[in-house]
């Protein structure tokens, strides 16, 4: 039998492994893994947790409009230092991703994203052929104000470059502002917004560090969790470095984080509009049997890597404590934390010699 006690923190379930309560601990957090790797007869077992870290770009934001153009996008990716940042930004807490699905997946596809390589970035990007925006003129508060007030010569019709004062109407009409035009880029800038973690704020300062490299001012801002979910509901970003999580579902499919019509109602939180990658998703969704879904998903996989709508980073990890004398634990695939205990049968406590 399995006997399950709760603690309010992972300190908490820490002394209580070594007050001989509790025999493992379901799961240890990032800040508790150094303390943990230090009690004695304690070992820890460690799979892939089923999230993956990414950078989502915002496609329906006007100034950062170029992310639309897949050569910028492929640009960003070669630019990106994956795995020197994630080993030393995460090391130990996340290993680097290269697909948008679980390595643990059957449906995984290894060894398609764009490799790190500043040349080849810099020519995407000279390639890009991207459009700016003239910066409007700063407005002067005072123009105007001499024609306003001065008043109309003798006869009533107004001075030639004055303005009328007539009636209500007509100045209601005169001062009516027309509605501007949506505002397009006018320089390769981006803030990246995520959470206020310091791991992951210093793994978003990498990023920023590498895209400046061909040109980008890049901007990193940090939230915490409630208001980062605030902002991507509302669209209120212009990339953000983020985890997406395929818990509790053991099926790969992530329909819901890249095909177009999830945007607003789904986890498509930029509004990414790849009408390929879409379809790719809709076919494996389609597959009744499931004959052809693994061809599908290699397929989308591999649309994922010349496109680059995102960025994909790392996979985080799942830590399971376990007293060392308790033999047979495996992690092995995870769609839960739960599934730490499906090799279960197998447990079996050594006997003190």
């Amino acid at each position: 039998r399995v006997i399950f006690r709760t603690y309010p923190d992972a300190a908490a379930a820490l002394d209580a492994y070594s007050r001989g309560e509790v025999n493992s601990i379901g799961t240890i957090p990032p800040e508790q893994q150094a303390a943990a790797q230090q009690m004695p007869g304690l070992g820890l077992y460690t799979g892939v947790a089923p999230r993956v870290g990414v950078m989502i770009y915002n496609w329906k934001r006007e100034p950062v409009r170029f992310v639309r153009n897949p050569r910028v996008r492929l640009a960003l990716a070669h630019a990106t230092n994956r795995e020197a940042l994630v080993t030393q930004h995460l090391g130990g807490l996340a290993i680097p991703a290269d697909s948008p699905l679980l390595p643990t997946s059957w449906a995984y596809r290894p060894g398609v994203w764009p490799v790190f390589d500043l040349a080849r970035a810099q020519a995407m990007l000279d390639m890009a052929n991207i459009v700016f925006d003239e910066p409007a003129p700063p407005s002067d508060p005072t123009a105007g104000t001499a024609e306003a007030t001065e008043p109309a010569p003798e006869g009533g019709t107004p001075a030639e470059g004055t303005a009328p004062v007539a009636t209500g109407e007509a100045t209601d009409a005169a001062t009516e502002e027309p509605t501007p035009a949506p505002a397009g880029p006018t320089e390769l800038a981006m803030t990246i917004l995520t959470a206020d973690d310091p791991a992951l704020a210093a793994l978003a300062e990498g990023i920023a560090a590498d895209w400046r490299q061909i040109g980008f001012r890049i901007n990193v801002e940090t939230a915490d969790a409630g208001t980062l979910l605030a902002r991507l509901e509302a669209g209120d970003f212009d990339a953000a470095l983020i985890e997406l999580s395929f818990e509790p579902s053991a099926d790969p499919d992530p329909f819901v984080f890249w095909h177009q019509g999830q945007y607003g109602s789904g986890q498509n939180f930029g509004g990414m509009d790849d009408r390929r990658v879409s379809e790719g998703l809709e076919m494996a969704r389609r597959d009744a049997n499931g004959m052809h879904r693994l061809e599908y998903y290699h397929r989308f996989q591999t649309l994922f890597a010349e496109r680059a709508p995102a960025l994909v980073l790392y996979y985080p990890l799942y830590v399971y404590a376990a007293d060392s004398r308790l033999q047979g634990v495996q992690i092995t695939f995870l769609s839960t934390p739960s599934d730490r205990f499906r090799t279960i049968q197998d447990w079996y406590f050594t006997r003190p010699e």
